[in-house]
């Protein structure tokens, strides 16, 4: 008797994410990326020149907030990965995700409030006491939405190609988020009334404490731009749910079979070198762009003294990070197209290649481009010039057109 025909969807190859499926996933951190943007390049200049606080006082507010993103981060990852199983409704990313969402929304516009129930006789240690708890909150928040967001790329993508682009579609709606941020802030003081006289206007065009209402609006923008894509976040994404682990009885077998293969635990990776190879190269590029995203601020406020809104056609202090974000989101589809032109997605050599390229696409100056970001202009560079010997005449035409197609 010969064997039985095969299960239904067998051997079959595995479906890829739709477009719709791959967009609505990219949007789920966009709350994070809105609220982080506005985090590290506002939150000390409304603090010391909005607030007034002493800059002591909000270096310590700020701190407070990544020590608790620090801690918080891997707590919510190992959570998450014990909660697997455990959701009917959903699955346990995506469960962690919306907690971490509803965090985020009921606490990051009280950082940027004033403080209730304070006057102009309160010590500062006590307002600083009232902004603690929602800095805390809202880290938890933000490292549950983005630890849970992460983790979902694994469970979606079904090859390195597709995990890499949606690695940077979701780059590229981080880029989108920092540009709307400034935008929203130059347009909201914008159009805020100057007085009349030349006096009143000098010091209207620094940032004070007639510029709290326009904080408020802005996170409050933030929080309801953010909550609708989370929604549509949630809407369009479907998580594959894990069947339940089954626990041993008097028929389960003593001895695991052969072709199970042994599960790596949390401290196993702490024995791998490349666990710190990433993770100092991570730390170092997170430094740098955190560095520039909080100081540029301050930079052009107290050491070029420019104006808030830009008047007379001097430029915006808004502009110049606005531009520092734009040059980055050319560098955006850099990893989809290194993947397609020059091999497989897990050449760490081509990782370090796209990252350099993205770091080169932010590079641009004011009198032209860097010397990476030409690459967009010669694409017969990459596809024609480091041609692999063994692909055929064909399969190098192909790389060619598909080269100008995606850079050009």
């Amino acid at each position: 008797m010969g064997p039985g025909p095969p299960a239904a969807g067998a051997g079959a190859p595995p479906q890829s994410l739709s477009l719709a499926a791959r967009l609505s996933y990219a949007v789920g951190h966009f709350l994070n990326d809105l609220c982080a943007s506005m985090w590290f390049t506002y939150l000390l200049l409304y603090l010391h020149s909005v607030r007034a606080y002493s800059s002591r006082g909000a270096g310590l507010l700020l701190l407070l907030g990544q020590v608790a993103d620090g801690l918080c981060t891997p707590l919510v990852g190992y959570e998450a990965d014990r909660a697997a199983g455990r959701c009917v409704r959903c699955g346990p990313r995506k469960a962690w995700h919306l907690v971490g969402t509803v965090c985020v929304l009921l606490s990051f516009p009280f950082i940027f409030s004033p403080c209730l129930g304070c006057g102009a006789a309160t010590p500062e240690w006590a307002a600083l006491l009232y902004y603690g708890p929602f800095v805390v909150v809202f880290q938890f928040g933000w490292a549950a939405t983005q630890i849970a967001h992460l983790s979902l790329i694994p469970e979606l993508a079904t090859s390195d190609h597709e995990k890499v682009e949606l690695t940077a579609l979701r780059y590229a709606f981080t880029v989108v988020a920092n540009i709307a941020v400034y935008g929203a802030a130059w347009l909201l003081l914008h159009l805020q009334g100057s007085p009349s006289t030349e006096a009143a206007r000098e010091v209207a065009d620094q940032l004070g404490v007639q510029d709290v209402q326009v904080f408020q609006s802005l996170s409050l923008l933030v929080i309801g731009v953010g909550a609708v894509f989370s929604l549509l976040f949630h809407l369009g994404t479907r998580e594959g749910r894990r069947p339940p682990v089954e626990e041993p009885d008097e028929h389960s077998p003593l001895l695991a079979p052969a072709s199970a293969r042994p599960l790596l635990l949390w401290k196993h990776w702490l024995r791998e070198p490349a666990f710190y190879q990433v993770g100092l190269l991570y730390m170092s590029t997170r430094l740098i762009v955190n560095l520039s995203q909080t100081y540029i601020a301050m930079y052009l406020t107290y050491s070029l003294n420019l104006p808030k809104d830009g008047p007379a056609g001097r430029p915006p202090r808004g502009g110049r990070p606005r531009r520092t974000r734009t040059s980055g989101s050319d560098a955006g589809p850099a990893p989809p197209a290194a993947d397609l032109l020059c091999g497989a997605p897990g050449d760490p050599g081509l990782r370090r290649l796209g990252g350099a390229g993205r770091q080169a696409g932010r590079g641009r100056v004011r009198g032209g481009r860097a010397a990476g970001h030409g690459l967009r202009h010669h694409p017969r560079h990459l596809a024609g010039h480091d041609r692999r010997p063994h692909w055929p005449p064909h399969a190098q035409w192909s790389l060619r057109v598909r080269g100008h197609e995606l850079l050009g």
